[in-house]
């Protein structure tokens, strides 16, 4: 089964797309999975660093990826650039923050010992909105993954052509 993204500006097709089958979705899954054990086992500052990377390929992309989002919407192209700098801007909150996010707490209690402790849990699942497509992408990702999880997005149909290009 396929889908169109289509430009809300003109009504044309701009690209078709296929849903994917009950098995690519179990690999998916299996390979999430897979990726999930290799990023967690990465310290905290192998992921920042990789962030970093990603943050730096976000600003050598960003004229593409908002050219993209205003086809794909019809928004202008000042707001599609405004939101991707505007996710720079958050990568950089939590790649400086993440550190002091992930600190074990002591907590006072009557048992011998008790803590909060920040720790991977797996694949998350997000399922994202058509409005922000990299926004509402980046900020599910960016701290979902600097905390040692790995993310599967199941994006908007009709921003499929801003997501393929993260």
């Amino acid at each position: 089964m396929s889908f169109y993204t289509i430009n809300p500006s003109t009504g044309q097709n701009i690209q078709k797309y296929e849903f994917q089958a009950a098995h690519e979705i179990e690999m998916t899954l299996k390979s999430s999975h897979t990726g999930y054990l290799g990023w967690s086992s990465l310290t905290l500052d192998e992921r920042i660093k990789k962030i970093e990377k990603v943050n730096s390929l976000l600003g050598e992309s960003l004229l593409d990826l908002a050219r993209m989002a205003t086809i794909e919407m019809g928004k202008p192209l000042t707001e599609s650039i405004g939101e991707l700098k505007k996710c720079r801007g958050m990568i950089q909150y939590y790649l400086a923050n993440t550190p002091k996010f992930l600190v074990t707490q002591g907590l006072s209690s009557p048992y011998k010992e008790a803590s909060i402790n920040y720790c991977p849990q797996g694949v998350i699942f997000g399922i994202m909105p058509w409005n922000f497509p990299y926004w509402q992408v980046l900020r599910f990702a960016i701290p979902t993954l600097l905390t040692g999880n790995s993310v599967i997005i199941k994006h908007a149909p009709n921003v499929q052509g801003s997501q393929d290009l993260l």
